[in-house]
């Protein structure tokens, strides 16, 4: 055991700790990757799916998790590519979104109903409302207009 080790205490804890968040979270999440794959599609990441991501870490590890601990968590779950490079936007987006506060109180109580119940369908519902939300955007007409997205607001949650 080396120096730093004996005086703080080894690393294997921490990297044991995070392993269990890693595979406490995809096997809560199983069940929605699973419905969306079954319907060609996969979870929408973005700063919403980052703050509910956020809230089921602190309540599986029972204690504050850091934007760090999400990101290193989320790149173990979602191990491709596309997804390795939507967290790193949505983290983005998260940290510099000045309705981040917002998003999380109002996800709080989703998430922890969710756990509560050891069975969640949040981002099955995120990821519907979100790509139909991207297809209206191409539908209406060839001329897309940026301005016309409506703010987000707390219902779009339910």
């Amino acid at each position: 055991m080396g120096l730093f080790s004996s005086l703080f205490g080894s690393n294997d804890k921490g990297n044991a700790t995070r392993i269990d968040t890693s595979n406490s979270l995809r096997n809560f999440l199983s069940n929605q990757v699973e419905t969306l794959s079954r319907e060609g599609q996969s979870i929408h990441i973005n700063e919403i799916t980052i703050s509910y991501i956020f809230h089921l870490m602190m309540l599986i590890t029972k204690k504050p998790v850091s934007i760090s601990d999400v990101r290193h968590t989320m790149r173990e779950v979602f191990t491709d590519q596309s997804s390795r490079m939507m967290i790193e936007n949505a983290i983005g987006i998260f940290q510099t979104d000045n309705q981040t506060q917002e998003k999380l109180a109002a996800l709080f109580p989703i998430a922890k109903q969710e756990f509560e119940a050891g069975r969640g369908e949040f981002l099955i519902r995120h990821t519907r409302k979100a790509g139909a939300a991207i297809e209206a955007m191409f539908e209406e007409d060839n001329d897309f207009d940026p301005s016309k997205i409506p703010r987000w607001t707390a219902k779009d949650l339910a």
